[in-house]
């Protein structure tokens, strides 16, 4: 029971951070549906999937002014700059 309270913690904490990072450096038209998101939860093996879709300008495009920022790198390197503490910093 207590690691049940403790994913559900952890999935609200995750849920609430990508949902502020939507209204932060997505530029998504918040007036309109900007956000989707499906989590499915799977008890015998403990194992959460969580996946979100947004209709922002996308990671790469929120990196362009950061000085880490290099022309020609593939989206793995922009999605691993952007989970970097202080590298987003809430623009």
């Amino acid at each position: 029971m207590n690691f049940l309270n403790n994913m559900e913690n952890s999935l609200l904490y995750a849920m609430t951070e990508i949902v502020d990072n939507i209204g932060l450096h997505s530029q998504a038209d918040l007036s309109q549906k900007a956000c989707m998101y499906m989590l499915q939860y799977f008890p015998s093996t403990e194992i959460a999937r969580l996946s979100v879709i947004d209709n922002g300008i996308g990671i790469v495009e929120s990196l362009k002014d950061s000085p880490h920022y290099k022309e020609g790198e593939d989206d793995m390197y922009y999605i691993q700059l952007a989970l970097q503490q202080e590298i987003t910093n809430g623009k």
